[in-house]
């Protein structure tokens, strides 16, 4: 798979065009696609869903029974997959100018893995997390449930290209709230720093299992924030409270990063415990392998 030109992708100036380079340079890179699409062998009918493509609808089987039905294909399995973005203000940093920021790096994978279920003809849904007085006490800023026609797909990009900003993110009372909309067998996707309590977040996930969701964590993080390799000193500014601390950065970087692989060891070892996955992504990293993984876990779902 040939790497991501990563200055050309924090160059393009709209989302949907960043999701789209995305996910051609995946298929490109491809020897051969695993994404089947519709040329499949026809099987059978089915009765129609809301969110069904209407393409697929048999209009001579509806005018001789006066009933929707849509072409089913061998093979064919719909997945419901449901994107979670967290809009916590930690996710609009970013340590180098030609980089793009967390927020928008995460939004980028998001609408990627949106065009490919789009392509699996799987239903996509999407909660957007922060502290808006919308939110109320469930923490959903936004929530699109699964759906998979062609102006969904086009709502969903709407809100994922213009989310509200917020500072932090009640991201475990949103994950509880979803666990209450989700239908069984839902893929669940959450892009987020995951800069919270683990302890409450345990609790979240392991109701996910008990609800029979997957759970899927992108953990998105800027290079700074894993190596520390700054060498200056000065006032750093907390962008979740707006505290401003005065740091020396090379005297606090061992405990920094002691700290902070502790903090992601328990959280790869917390999803993993209830049959999570946690895929770490920097934002100075080709995210290519992240979809691969997608539609190898995709894969073995259906």
């Amino acid at each position: 798979m040939a790497p991501l030109d990563l200055s050309l992708l924090a160059s393009l100036p709209s989302l949907p065009l960043r999701s789209r380079y995305l996910v051609e340079s995946y298929l490109t890179g491809l020897h051969r696609s695993p994404l089947k699409g519709t040329a499949l062998e026809f099987a059978e009918y089915r009765n129609y869903q809301p969110g069904d493509d209407l393409r697929r609808l048999d209009w001579r089987l509806y005018g001789r029974s006066d009933r929707l039905h849509v072409k089913q294909f061998e093979e064919e399995n719909q997945l419901r997959v449901c994107l979670v973005l967290d809009l916590s203000a930690s996710l609009r940093y970013r340590s180098q100018p030609q980089l793009l920021t967390k927020l928008d790096f995460a939004r980028t994978l998001l609408g990627g893995l949106s065009l490919l279920a789009r392509r699996q003809h799987d239903a996509v849904g999407l909660a957007l997390v922060g502290d808006t007085p919308s939110a109320a006490d469930s923490g959903l800023v936004d929530y699109l449930p699964p759906r998979s026609s062609l102006a969904h797909h086009h709502a969903l990009f709407s809100r994922l290209d213009q989310p509200p900003a917020t500072r932090a993110a009640p991201l475990v009372e949103a994950l509880h709230r979803l666990a209450t909309l989700l239908p069984r067998g839902t893929l669940v996707v959450v892009a987020s720093d995951f800069y919270t309590d683990l302890e409450p977040l345990r609790g979240a996930v392991r109701l996910f299992r008990s609800q029979h969701l997957e759970f899927v964590g992108l953990h998105v993080l800027d290079p700074m924030e894993v190596d520390f390799n700054d060498d200056s000193a000065g006032l750093f500014t907390d962008l979740e409270n707006g505290h401003v601390i005065p740091l020396s950065a090379p005297a606090a970087r061992a405990g920094y990063l002691k700290r902070f692989r502790a903090h992601c060891d328990a959280l790869t070892g917390l999803c993993r415990e209830y049959d999570g996955e946690l895929v770490l992504q920097r934002t100075d990293a080709d995210p290519l392998t992240t979809l691969a993984a997608y539609v190898a876990h995709r894969a073995h779902l259906v």
